[in-house]
């Protein structure tokens, strides 16, 4: 049986509509916004906020303790995670925004 995330993206997804105009535009974001909650990530998606993606850290000496260790690689899982769903949403993105669209989006996707 699909997890309830999984069966929440096939619902998001197989109502998707493309955006080709204008009048597309409020079904359009209204479902970006929702996949983007699912996801978790709405808040380095929204376009009211200047809120940046995490970044991986770097991997603590190899002298550090394992208990640095372990902080770091739940930390850095935890941000790998989310980087990964901004990415999920980016591509939900592109493919709903029609082909002769992309080019108006390029410089923004890196944002969500």
């Amino acid at each position: 049986m699909a997890s309830s995330s999984a069966l929440d993206d096939q619902v998001v997804s197989r109502a998707s509509v493309i955006l080709e105009n204008q009048s597309d535009w409020k079904l359009w974001y209204s479902m970006k916004k929702q996949f983007a909650t699912v996801k978790g990530v709405w808040e380095y998606c929204d376009p009211s906020t200047t809120k940046q993606p995490p970044t991986v850290d770097d991997e603590p000496l190899d002298t550090d303790s394992e208990g640095k260790w372990r902080k770091w690689e739940i930390k850095t899982n935890a941000q790998r995670s989310t980087l990964k769903a901004i990415g999920e949403v980016n591509l939900e993105i592109m493919r709903t925004v029609a082909r002769s669209k992309l080019h108006l989006i390029a410089d923004l996707l890196w944002r969500c």
